[in-house]
């Protein structure tokens, strides 16, 4: 476990101290925790932006598929 200095806002660090003694837990043990939960959140919500969604619709085509002659010229067609 590493050591660091951290400035917390005076009412931020009341209520982690009140946490903290409630659940019978160090200041350090309830600001690891408070962080760990916090990053987690954080990535869940990163990671549900990322989430691919397909979106689809009806495709018709754009000729008659029945008239051999109609997709011969659409298939010999160069303008496109």
């Amino acid at each position: 476990m590493a050591r660091t200095t951290v400035n917390i806002d005076d009412p931020l660090l009341r209520e982690l101290k009140s946490l903290g003694k409630a659940e019978n837990l160090s200041l350090a043990e309830i600001v690891s925790e408070t962080i760990a939960l916090g990053l987690a959140a954080r990535m869940r919500a990163k990671k549900a932006s990322l989430v691919f969604r397909w979106v689809s619709q009806p495709l018709e085509p754009l000729v008659d598929l029945r008239d051999k002659d109609a997709v011969s010229a659409v298939l010999d067609d160069d303008s496109k």
